[in-house]
């Protein structure tokens, strides 16, 4: 995904599948800021994540209404968005989303604000999955 990586000047250091149904590849630069982007396969994620997000249950939640045509969120249980940590899924049908994870440190011009270029990098990592990138 080549897309993700120019968002945030990286490089792929790791791609990984894992036992769980997941296809990940990790995106790091010199400094280790970096974007982890995969597949991962779970049944009725957008639903039970919108639910818990709106019953309070999240440190934060924001919905994402199109992401490249696919509804997604912005969410997660801990808040350490100020320490450039942020979450972002996409639905990519009823049994698999894409998860993007951020991990910026203090050298990187994302930290104070994590979620926008993740919300880009998901864009970009499904049009390019779905081959119009």
């Amino acid at each position: 995904m080549v897309q993700a990586a120019n968002l945030v000047s990286a490089v792929r250091t790791k791609a990984a599948s894992g036992g769980t149904g997941e296809a990940r590849c990790t995106y790091n630069d010199q400094e280790s800021n970096g974007v982890s982007v995969g597949v991962v396969k779970r049944a009725n994620w957008l639903q039970s994540t919108y639910a818990a997000g709106q019953s309070g249950k999240l440190a934060y939640f924001t919905p994402l209404p199109d992401v490249a045509g696919y509804p997604g969120a912005v969410s997660n249980n801990v808040d350490q968005r100020a320490n450039g940590v942020c979450s972002v899924g996409v639905a990519l049908s009823d049994h698999e989303f894409l998860s993007v994870i951020s991990t910026f440190g203090g050298s990187s011009p994302f930290r104070s604000d994590p979620c926008p270029v993740l919300q880009k990098v998901a864009e970009a990592s499904v049009k390019n999955m779905r081959g119009g990138a």
